[in-house]
């Protein structure tokens, strides 16, 4: 079995052991509607510089570019956990030894991505997107990563053992 296939397993363990608790916790609900509002400017940041398209062609001509297979170990339980929170049951995608098992057809299946896959500071972003847009996205990616700090948090502390 592949590492993110035991991480997907793990995860699912998880949202079958806590899902109740954690869908019924007030500090999980309000932490995951400011981690939408982060994600959708993000989206929105991201769309308007472009970047979708910078990331496609170097995808297909970079062995998946910084979609590579190594960033799938990058992904935790903790962040597909998220995911199910916001809608989406991500699981590997196929067994290419060349990129990231959660990038499918139409892009990554991830509702969160790991920090390696948001940090947007390639050489061909930084050359190709107008400097005051990449500041944008970068901004909004942190504040998307300040958002993801108290989920994170949060669901560790309801998925404890101990409790």
């Amino acid at each position: 079995m592949s590492e993110p296939q035991e991480t997907c397993e793990k995860a699912q363990a998880l949202w079958e052991e806590r899902s109740d608790d954690i869908r019924g916790d007030a500090v999980v609900a309000q932490a995951l509607e400011r981690l939408e509002e982060a994600l959708a400017t993000l989206r929105e940041k991201m769309r308007a510089a472009r970047m979708d398209r910078i990331c496609r062609v170097c995808g297909e001509h970079n062995d998946g570019g910084c979609c590579g297979a190594s960033v799938a170990r990058q992904v935790d339980p903790w962040l597909l956990l998220a995911g199910r929170l916001l809608g989406t049951h991500a699981t590997p995608m196929h067994d290419d030894p060349t990129t990231c098992c959660f990038l499918g057809p139409d892009g990554c299946v991830l509702a969160l991505k790991p920090f390696i896959c948001v940090q947007y500071d390639c050489r061909e972003m930084i050359a190709s997107v107008d400097p005051g847009r990449l500041a944008a996205v970068q901004q909004a990616r942190d504040e998307l990563l300040d958002a993801w700090v108290v989920v994170e948090s949060r669901l560790r502390e309801l998925c404890r053992e101990d409790r």
